[in-house]
């Protein structure tokens, strides 16, 4: 059964994932970035990056970006030497199924903020020139109130995950230091199975 389990690790999963990091490594889309992008502080896991990231991540999110947030967070990444997969993961939060609504209430807080009158209908977006035209008349707002609420936001996402990275790392063990090699230490694990 051992012998099963640990010939299954190695052919499978472990071997998968270094053979996925060396086409990661010459894959095309990677190479416009250099060896920059496989940076140590873009895939570790500490406080600082994972926080940051989570912030950063969430304020992109929360921007009329959409459609470029994530070469956004990539660029922010790269800039801040922040962990790059939480930071692409949390610019996910919005998609085409919340973005209208994201920026209709968006663009009422930026609004109430100018002291606007606040005549806008969700109703009446209905196709792509009532998108259009609702991006030319309320693109002051709609920066002026994704900006609040980005801001509100990333800040809220820093600091839940700063309490949940010191709670988990209080109560899960340890993991060892970073060693160079990790490929070789993927088949030590598996001899001692």
């Amino acid at each position: 059964m051992k012998l099963k389990l640990r010939r299954f690790l190695k052919e499978k999963v472990f071997n998968r994932i270094i053979e996925t990091r060396r086409l990661l490594r010459r894959s095309k889309y990677t190479r416009i970035f250099g060896k920059t992008i496989f940076h140590h502080d873009l895939w570790h896991l500490s406080l600082r990056s994972v926080t940051l990231a989570a912030g950063v991540g969430t304020f992109i999110a929360f921007t009329p970006t959409y459609g470029v947030q994530v070469m956004l967070s990539i660029i922010a990444a790269l800039m801040l030497r922040i962990n790059l997969p939480v930071t692409i993961l949390m610019c996910m939060a919005t998609n085409p199924v919340t973005i209208p609504f994201v920026y209709y209430y968006q663009a009422k807080i930026g609004l109430a903020v100018l002291g606007a009158e606040a005549d806008i209908k969700l109703t009446t977006i209905r196709n792509l020139p009532d998108v259009i035209r609702f991006f030319l008349r309320y693109t002051v707002p709609l920066w002026i109130g994704s900006f609040i609420t980005a801001l509100v936001l990333g800040l809220i996402s820093y600091l839940s995950t700063y309490v949940l990275y010191n709670f988990l790392s209080e109560t899960l063990p340890h993991h060892k230091p970073h060693v160079k090699n990790r490929e070789n230490i993927f088949i030590d694990k598996l001899d001692d199975l």
